[in-house]
């Protein structure tokens, strides 16, 4: 067993009560049945809380299993207020519980407004997807002029491979959005976006501040598009920026090293600009290897969001695959 035995052990019971087989889990998740191995193995976790739930609503798990099984995997459970709701949380039990009855049934009757605790889950919206594809095509426009305006025009053959990467990056989008799966791509690449987070906790207090009623509170989808938006800034641009980068300087060293075979009875000079190209793909090869050790070797930080803060390029495509 792995280093989550307990919630495989949980999984596994789960599966046998229900009576229920690995395979008929992964159908009905849309996820590979390896993976539900490695989860019923100990040897991994789902990649978010959100396909924890999904897992208990497939095998029809109460409530306490459900926390059980969260906190075996080590996710809290991510709750948020919901005012006007008629069901208020049970409180425990204290030593001054009867003296203060009075008061709190007082302050029960002074206001008819209760408060209870509901699950935020997360919901794919069709809006974050044109706002990925369009910040991805408007950075490869401008790192493709760029390049070619300062670096020359022995690197243009490169724009055929720039959007075919582009077609690639919104395909794996898209391929996740229809799999149902869309919360493992942004848990994988797209996990602590500060300006996405600072942007949904303005616009969820504009709301309480405009209108402290349930129906405002409720709209987890804007708060959401605000948030992803500030994920996509943070994360999906310099992706296409860094491997565009990537693959101007491999073609612009190309380029200067046939330019140099054709100069009979010149030698090749390595020039500033040449040095630059190959640091910037040097860079970023040790980077993703990085990042690709970290999703093997310390799972949890991909999966815990905010350790790593950045992370580059190829692995938002590569990591749902490892």
């Amino acid at each position: 067993m792995g280093k989550y035995a307990k919630f495989g052990d949980l999984l596994s019971r789960q599966l046998a009560q229900a009576d229920r087989s690995a395979a008929w889990l992964a159908g009905r998740l849309q996820v590979s049945r390896a993976t539900v191995a490695r989860w019923c193995n100990g040897e991994t976790r789902p990649q978010d809380p959100e396909m924890v739930i999904r897992i208990c609503d497939c095998l029809g798990i109460h409530e306490d299993a459900r926390s059980e099984l969260l906190h075996a995997v080590g996710y809290g459970y991510q709750m948020m207020p919901i005012i006007g709701s008629q069901t208020a949380p049970e409180r425990p039990e204290t030593p001054f519980s009867g003296e203060l009855s009075g008061q709190s049934s007082e302050m029960s009757s002074a206001s008819n407004e209760s408060v209870s605790l509901v699950p935020l889950e997360l919901q794919s919206n069709p809006a974050v997807q044109l706002v990925l594809f369009l910040l991805g095509m408007g950075a490869l426009v401008f790192v493709y002029s760029w390049a070619t305006a300062h670096i020359g025009n022995g690197i243009r053959n490169v724009g055929y491979l720039i959007i075919f990467y582009a077609l690639f990056y919104v395909a794996i989008i898209y391929a996740m959005r229809y799999l149902k799966d869309w919360s493992r791509f942004i848990h994988y690449g797209l996990c602590t976006g500060g300006i996405g987070q600072l942007l949904g906790a303005i616009l969820y207090c504009s709301c309480l501040f405009i209108s402290p009623d349930s129906t405002c509170l409720e709209t987890h989808d804007s708060i959401l598009i605000f948030e992803r938006f500030g994920r996509v800034l943070f994360f999906a641009l310099p992706t296409v920026v860094s491997t565009s980068l990537v693959l101007c300087s491999i073609f612009h060293l190309q380029s200067r090293y046939r330019s140099a075979e054709r100069r009979t009875g010149m030698a090749y000079a390595m020039t500033a600009e040449d040095f630059v190209a190959i640091i910037i793909v040097v860079i970023v090869v040790i980077e993703n290897l990085f990042v690709f050790w970290i999703s093997h070797n310390l799972d949890g930080w991909i999966y815990d969001g905010a350790s790593l803060g950045y992370m580059d390029p190829v692995s938002h495509v590569a990591l749902p695959f490892v």
